[in-house]
């Protein structure tokens, strides 16, 4: 048995393939992550990047259609090679995941209560009334108002707001090490975002978790993330502890992600966008699949895959315009 890894999280090589209409698409493609203890990774990039395929791949829930290869350890554990009995028993207990729209993850035909009172029951072992109790006391800490009654009510009668805090109850049931947020505040408006994200670093704090936020949107992980790595077309394209991201962003890809948001443009002038779209995972370039909506790209960038490496300390970069040495000079 290999030694426990140090990390909370540690991700080596990761690759997911799916069998689609035009052959195997290989949707993530030698992903490498490593989470820290207590605490937060962001994920970021463009829709269509990879970023809830890897979660899915980390989780083991991927579709049947899918393989993945690479290793996802946890302790002692590579939970790739786990059966999923196994599984079963690791997630929500370990880890757990907050899921991308509340709506369709939860149950539509079974009450709140029920499903977070079965999860319980699974994990802890607890009769079915110290369940519910637990369930009521698990929603009046995500701040659901009138706990009591929500139990008894179901999905659709609640908000997205209020059905993306129930993900949350359920996530944080059996108090797991490291909790996994899909992009938790899409849909939600500026006010609620602001409350949800408020909530995660309340919990976290609370229960000492290792957190990993994927989203597109960078203001929220200037705000919540200690390191975070960019995904483009299935790989990492760069990753840095935020500040120094945020100071200096070495990946054309992310200057242009910076580049956009809206404090950052100029009084005036228009926002600046990424020309074209992320490439189909069957239809990715040769080389580095930003080359085609890159303006510094020229023939080695079309014609060689840029392979990830160190530039200074925790930063690196996966770009045949950023070396060691040029940026030293």
């Amino acid at each position: 048995m290999s030694a426990p890894t140090s990390f909370a999280l540690e991700v080596q090589d990761l690759s997911v393939a799916v069998h689609i209409e035009h052959g195997l698409a290989r949707v993530v493609d030698g992903v490498s992550l490593a989470l820290e203890p207590g605490q937060t990774l962001g994920l970021v990039g463009e829709s269509g990047c990879g970023k809830s395929m890897t979660c899915l791949a980390v989780m083991g829930l991927l579709p049947r259609q899918a393989q993945a290869s690479g290793s996802v350890r946890l302790g002692n554990d590579n939970l790739l090679a786990l059966p999923e009995r196994r599984l079963e028993e690791i997630r929500g207990r370990a880890i757990a995941m907050v899921f991308q729209n509340p709506h369709s993850a939860l149950n539509p035909v079974r009450t709140i209560g029920v499903q977070i009172a079965e999860t319980i029951c699974r994990h802890e072992g607890l009769a079915w009334s110290a369940a519910m109790a637990e369930a009521r006391r698990l929603l009046d800490r995500v701040q659901i108002a009138a706990p009591a009654r929500r139990l008894t009510e179901y999905p659709h009668q609640l908000s997205g707001g209020m059905c993306q805090r129930v993900m949350i109850a359920l996530a944080i049931a059996c108090r797991p090490r490291i909790l996994i947020a899909d992009e938790p505040t899409t849909a939600l408006d500026v006010t609620v975002q602001a409350q949800i994200l408020a909530l995660l670093r309340e919990l976290q704090a609370e229960l000492g978790m290792s957190l990993v936020i994927v989203t597109h949107d960078l203001g929220v992980v200037a705000h919540m993330a200690d390191t975070v790595s960019v995904m483009y077309a299935g790989r990492i394209a760069e990753h840095a502890p935020v500040a120094d991201l945020f100071a200096r962003p070495l990946h054309p890809y992310t200057q242009a992600l910076l580049a956009a948001l809206p404090h950052r443009a100029v009084d005036g002038q228009r926002l600046t966008s990424i020309p074209g779209t992320v490439p189909e995972p069957f239809e990715r370039p040769v080389g580095c699949a930003f080359h085609p909506r890159c303006a510094e790209a020229d023939a080695s960038c079309a014609d060689r895959r840029p392979l990830i490496q160190s530039w200074l300390g925790a930063h690196s970069v996966a770009c045949h315009k950023v070396t060691p040495t040029a940026e030293a000079a």
